[in-house]
Formats: C-alpha cells, sequence, structure tokens
C-alpha cells in the first residue's frame, strides 16, 4: 500500500511538472514569438497583421513567387507575405488564416506551382509549419490533423506549438530587436559570375530529367483551391492566381498542371495569369535575365514585375 501511494504521488508530480514546464517554457517562447517580427517562422505574418495602412494587394507564395514580383511595383502599399522553400498546402493554411483581417476589395495574388498539382506523397507536409496557428484556422486544423491521428492529443501541450520553430522564433526575434522587421517582406537575387552557367546547367537538367508520365491531378488540391476561392468571395477579397515564368522549357507535366488550372479557375470566374506556358516576355528570353533556371534575378524581376503590374490593369485590379 505505501509503495502504491509513493508512486501515485510520483505519477501525480511527474505529471504536474510536465504541465508546468510546458506552461512556462510556451508561455516564455510565445512573448517571443508576438515580439518577433521577421523571418518565416512567424515573424512575416506577425508584421503583415500589424501594418497600418493596411496592404491593399497581398503576394503568397513561394520562393519564385518572392524573388520574382517586387511588391512596389504592384501598389505603393503591397506586401510580400511569401515563404521560401513552402508548398501550396502552406500558403493556402496562411491564406485562410489571414483573409479575415483584410479588408473589403483587397487583392491577393497567390502563385501556383502546376507540378504542385499532382503532389500526393508531401501534400500535406508543409502545413506542420503553421501549427502555432491551429486553433485560428480551419484550414490548417483539418490538414494538420490529418497529418497523424494524435495531432489533436499533442496540441494539448502548448509547448508543441512551437514544435521545430523553436530556436528560429528565438532568432526571430532577436532578428527584430537588432534589424527590425522587413519592410516589403521580399528580397531580390543579385546575378553573379556562376549565375549564366547555373541557368544553363539548370535548364539542361530540367529538360533531362523531366518526368512527363500522365498521371491525374489530386483532387484534394483542387478542393482546396475552391476553399481559398470560397473564402475571398465571402470577404470580398479580389484574388488573382498565377505562375511564374521559368528558363527552361516548360515539361508536358508543367504544361498540362497549367491547362487544368486555367480551366479550373475559369469556370469559377476566378483570373489566372500563366507566365509559364500562355504570357511570353521576350525580355525575359535572355539568360543574363536570370538567376538560376528558376529564379530571376534582380533586373528579370524588374521586368516580369513591371509585366505583371500591366496584366492587372487589362483585368482591371486596382
Amino acid at each position: 500500500m505505501v509503495m502504491k501511494n509513493k508512486a501515485s504521488k510520483f505519477i501525480i508530480g511527474f505529471v504536474l511538472l510536465v504541465f508546468f514546464l510546458d506552461y512556462t517554457t510556451s508561455k516564455a517562447l510565445n512573448l517571443l514569438y508576438c515580439y518577433n517580427e521577421n523571418g518565416q517562422s512567424g515573424g512575416k505574418v506577425n508584421h503583415y497583421v500589424r501594418l497600418d495602412p493596411r496592404p491593399d494587394i497581398s503576394i503568397l507564395g513561394n520562393s519564385r513567387a518572392m524573388h520574382h514580383l517586387i511588391p512596389d511595383s504592384l501598389s505603393a502599399s503591397a506586401y510580400s507575405l511569401t515563404h521560401n522553400g513552402l508548398s501550396f498546402i502552406f500558403h493556402a493554411g496562411l491564406f485562410d488564416l489571414v483573409s479575415s483581417s483584410a479588408e473589403s476589395g483587397d487583392t491577393v495574388v497567390f502563385h501556383l506551382e502546376p507540378d504542385e498539382l499532382y503532389d500526393r506523397v508531401s501534400f500535406y507536409q508543409d502545413i506542420r509549419f503553421l501549427k502555432y496557428h491551429y486553433n485560428r484556422s480551419d484550414v490548417i486544423r483539418e490538414y494538420t490533423s490529418d497529418l497523424s491521428p494524435y495531432e489533436g492529443i499533442k496540441h494539448w501541450l502548448s509547448l508543441y506549438n512551437f514544435n521545430s520553430i523553436s530556436l528560429n522564433v528565438v532568432k526571430g526575434a532577436i532578428d527584430t530587436y537588432l534589424n527590425g522587421p522587413s519592410s516589403k517582406g521580399f528580397t531580390l537575387l543579385e546575378a553573379n559570375l556562376s549565375s549564366v552557367e547555373n541557368v544553363r546547367v539548370g535548364a539542361e537538367d530540367q529538360t533531362r530529367y523531366a518526368t512527363d508520365s500522365t498521371i491525374s491531378a489530386n483532387p484534394q488540391t483542387l478542393q482546396l483551391l475552391d476553399h481559398l476561392i470560397k473564402v475571398a468571395n465571402e470577404q470580398d477579397i479580389k484574388l488573382v492566381f498565377f505562375t511564374s515564368p521559368v528558363y527552361y522549357r516548360p515539361t508536358l507535366r508543367q504544361i498540362d498542371g497549367c491547362e487544368i488550372l486555367e480551366e479550373h479557375l475559369k469556370r469559377r470566374g476566378v483570373f489566372y495569369l500563366d507566365f509559364m506556358t500562355k504570357i511570353e516576355i521576350q525580355e525575359l528570353s535572355n539568360e543574363k535575365m536570370w538567376y538560376d533556371a528558376s529564379h530571376l534575378n534582380s533586373n528579370g524581376a524588374r521586368v516580369f514585375s513591371s509585366q505583371f503590374r500591366k496584366e492587372l490593369d487589362k483585368l482591371r485590379i486596382q
């Protein structure tokens, strides 16, 4: 009996200690997270929602959106809420999160990669980087829960919100204190001596290793697109999807993907600007406009941004 009482006390004490450490550590990290206005571990999102005046045009997408589209070319208050290396589901969750803070008539310019239209294996993975907002967005909660059967249980511990991003949160807070936030959320890639060679090698690799086997689009991607359109309509947000150009000749899968996106979005009355296979910018055929085969350098970004603004004007956006 004495042993059982000791064991019970130990278990209760251990559980209380776990919850105490979870509470105190997560509180400290949450203070740093809320202070942070720099970097991809919540900083850019924090800075975005605190902007005054609000951006009339917001840009979402991966590194090709970040390095290709210069916000000032679109409007004086435009902001690039882009994140390097993250896929469609992350940006969809981010849109669902921040759309509630948008004002009626705002425009969201959303970058799409046609290759991701076919993604099934890693479709859910990048949503985990938004787990801090698990209870703030239906999309984030739904798709995070699909990562494993135990996601809901894991979120009983507040510290789980910072899993895999805690060090970046600390770094971002320090960077914010020392340097302040990035004013427009984007960066330009400057050409260097190896850029031309990188462009040529990258173009050759894309041609050599292209996978053109015919597979159907992932229906979950199209369903998620429809959800974003529904949210945009409810919030009176003007939604424009686009695909950036590449230096190499697009693969058959990319061409098919762009056609599927165009047809799907056209049926729903949503604008789609396809710079990969449809809208040609002659100046970008020069390899000196590119940092590598998929990313424009600063000169190419200026050309692309100028043309993008003209395409928006044709759509009578802003």
